[in-house]
């Protein structure tokens, strides 16, 4: 109950902003309460640099940690996956 995952569609699979229809599609398919689609005013390199991307933000909305692209700055599993443990047993 103290972790939330959002899924942000970005693109699909014609590399195009993803329609309503295709966010609600993938929010069945993923059993998923939180999946939301971008509009294609915000589709630009520096978003598909971004993919993949994990961004751990507090219940304040403070980012703690973020793992982006394919060659990201934080380590997915030794630094990123920490900070949620961390996170999660936080007061």
């Amino acid at each position: 109950p103290r972790l939330m995952f959002i899924q942000i569609v970005f693109y699909n699979s014609s590399l195009q902003s993803p329609t309503k229809d295709e966010v609600a599609a993938w929010k069945k398919h993923f059993k998923r309460d939180h999946v939301y689609g971008i509009k294609k005013e915000f589709l630009d390199a520096a978003a598909f640099a971004m993919i993949p991307g994990f961004f751990l933000v507090d219940a304040n909305f403070k980012l703690l940690s973020e793992a982006t692209g394919s060659n990201p700055k934080t380590n997915l599993y030794t630094e990123f996956m920490p900070k949620v443990k961390v996170a999660l047993h936080a007061k």
